[in-house]
């Protein structure tokens, strides 16, 4: 990734392939988020890509099942301290009472 003119976009040798990715991410600069959150999205992204790439899948092939296969493996490649952050935040969420 890279923000050489403000936005981030993906680089690299297959980031051609994922030009609607840099779209999203100019069009969060062009809403005004956060150039941080900007950067969340697009390093969570980029994982994202880098999946596909490994998985053979075109962006523009991506099902629910796609997204639920990257997601299930995602689940299983984060750090142990991460995923237990992960687990009390959803029991936080789980918990807050409802107004």
């Amino acid at each position: 990734m890279n923000s050489e003119t403000g936005v981030w976009a993906l680089a690299g040798p297959v980031a051609w392939q994922f030009g609607l990715v840099d779209e999203y991410l100019a069009y969060l600069a062009d809403r005004i988020y956060s150039p941080k959150t900007a950067r969340a999205y697009g390093y969570d992204l980029l994982a994202f890509c880098r999946w596909l790439v490994v998985e053979e899948q075109s962006l523009t092939g991506v099902t629910t099942e796609v997204l639920l296969g990257f997601l299930r493996r995602s689940a299983h490649t984060k750090p142990h301290a991460e995923r237990r952050f992960d687990a009390k935040a959803r029991s936080r969420v789980r918990s807050r009472p409802d107004h």
